[in-house]
């Protein structure tokens, strides 16, 4: 065990968690640490059998791969040291669902649903990346700022894997009736073929605690009868109905995946669908609009594009106005893409026609991170520290000046001027990967499946939007100035860069990957990550200052 002062690779112990009351471990899997590196705390997981590595770099693989998602707990990076083998992550200090439903009897029935909608958004990812989380529970669930992240899938292993193993790392009180029938007095389950089933029903169990206030069983043994409580009074009928179905002994008679619960959720007699008076545009209620509008700089003396001495081209973006964000009726929306205003850009912009290139990067910091080696391919595995870095090189070689753009900026590019699509390309309503780089699995809208290439392509492989710029849907995530920030209340509406409000702790970024599903390539979808955090699937382009 590990003391405070003590180091494990360039982490510093602050304290053990995972104890209860009586400074017992909770966990059996794993010794967990708060530690710290550069001022910055973060957690630091080491699994208790080091003996199986095949094991550990599987966990280390399924955490990386789906890390991206707004839902999930944010993987940094594996460690060793000394033989062992730690992962580092996210830490968050606000506590988890288990100390959020303490205090759900004072939440609107709003704060819950969208509770329970990012809960199985991420468990979903989860799924669609072949990733069973296998211990699904309150004390699994991480909150902040309202918004879930699942965490401790260290017990998970893919569909292939879990096949031929025991059932073991499962929470009695959220495992399923079929998986507590042959719940041996040592806790040992044997030959039991894992499934979304397991998950699933654990999620249930969760959105019952949620939406009732209490545990659905009064006792251990009506787990397997499926026998619940009464319902607490007045309990509305579209609860009662959803719970008894997602809890039916028979799991033929449950729902059958975590898209199946959204849909029922979001039905017309769903509490996730949108009242027909709140399904259009809102605005913030701060927001004035403005007088006028200013036209694109159709007199604009100034070219239409250039390039400059490292061979970065960059296009001409008029000036204009557009609504940011996303309307609540806008498939797979984000909580924190509204409230939706109109944002005014009053000047144009040279904003750079591709996503930087390995070959440039290379030019000016005179190495290749990314994982994908090639000169016109985008650079990738750079952090916003490290874009920084590059612009102040960049910048010193004496010509134009440079910044990463906007949020603002970039969206209003990548709508290429189709104010109130969700795409820039195509027909503005849906996206499949023939028209950008992502996992053509799971595209957008009614587009047909598609290709997933599984790696970053040539910048300028697809077609362009109106604007004349490539890829600000996939291919790689794109790095913004701002710091990210839960909504856009409050935040100026001329285009300029957050720099102060919100968590300080991240930076945004836009467009999607080529690991991304269709939904998170939408214009006005926001992801965030810690502005040192390096990732294969994030890049950056750059606008060129205006003297």
């Amino acid at each position: 065990m590990l003391n405070q002062g003590d180091k494990f690779g360039k982490y510093t112990i602050v304290k053990r968690i995972g104890l209860d009351e009586r400074g017992n471990s909770t966990g059996a899997f794993a010794m967990v640490y708060v530690v710290s590196h550069k001022a910055k705390e973060y957690v630091l997981k080491i699994p208790n059998n080091q003996e199986r590595v095949n094991n550990l770099l599987r966990e280390i693989g399924n955490w990386a791969r789906v890390s991206l998602h707004p839902n999930i707990l944010t993987f940094h990076e594996a460690v060793a040291d000394e033989g062992k083998i730690g992962f580092i992550s996210e830490y968050i200090q606000t506590g988890s669902l288990k100390d959020w439903l303490k205090n759900s009897e004072n939440l609107t029935l709003l704060q819950k649903l969208s509770m329970i909608e990012g809960i199985l958004s991420g468990l979903e990812h989860l799924h669609q990346n072949s990733i069973l989380h296998r211990d699904l529970k309150p004390d699994n669930v991480f909150v902040k700022d309202g918004i879930p992240l699942l965490a401790d899938f260290g017990s998970a292993k893919d569909y292939d894997f879990a096949e031929s193993q025991h059932a073991y790392g499962f929470t009695y009180w959220y495992a399923p009736p079929e998986l507590v029938a042959i719940y041996d007095e040592f806790g040992v389950v044997a030959k039991y073929q894992l499934t979304e089933f397991d998950d699933l029903w654990s999620v249930s169990v969760i959105i019952s605690e949620i939406l009732t206030g209490q545990y659905p069983f009064d006792r251990m043994s009506k787990i397997m009868t499926a026998e619940m409580r009464p319902f607490p009074p007045n309990t509305d009928q579209r609860i009662i109905e959803f719970v008894q179905k997602a809890l039916q002994k028979d799991r033929n008679h449950r729902f059958q995946t975590v898209k199946d619960m959204r849909e029922n959720l979001k039905n017309p007699q769903g509490f996730l669908a949108p009242k027909v008076e709140d399904a259009g545009t809102i605005i913030d209620e701060d927001f004035v609009e403005p007088e006028s509008k200013p036209d694109p700089a159709t007199t604009s003396t100034n070219p239409d594009s250039f390039k400059n001495s490292i061979g970065m081209e960059f296009v001409k973006i008029p000036s204009g106005s557009f609504m940011m964000g996303s309307p609540q009726s806008e498939k797979d929306r984000g909580k924190d893409e509204g409230l939706q205003r109109r944002v005014t850009i009053n000047n144009e912009f040279y904003l750079g026609k591709y996503e930087v290139t390995q070959v440039q990067w290379k030019a000016i910091m005179g190495n290749n991170p990314s994982k994908f080696q090639g000169d016109n391919l985008p650079v990738e595995q750079v952090s916003w520290d490290e874009t920084q870095e590059f612009i102040k090189k960049l910048n010193a070689k004496g010509e134009e000046k440079y910044r990463l753009p906007t949020e603002a900026e970039w969206e209003y590019a990548a709508r290429g001027g189709k104010d109130g699509d969700v795409f820039g390309i195509g027909d503005g309503k849906n996206l499949s990967s023939e028209q950008a780089n992502f996992d053509g699995n799971y595209p957008y809208g009614n587009a047909a499946k598609g290709k997933y290439l599984q790696k970053t392509v040539n910048v300028g492989s697809y077609q362009p939007n109106k604007f004349g710029l490539y890829d600000m849907h996939g291919n790689v995530w794109e790095w913004c100035e701002d710091i990210y920030k839960d909504s856009y209340s409050g935040l100026s509406v001329d285009g300029s860069a957050n720099v102060s409000q919100g968590d300080l702790s991240w930076r945004v970024l836009r467009g999607g990957s080529w690991v991304s599903y269709g939904y998170f390539c939408r214009s006005a979808y926001r992801y965030r990550n810690a502005p040192a955090l390096r990732d294969l699937g994030n890049g950056f382009r750059l606008i060129r200052v205006s003297e």
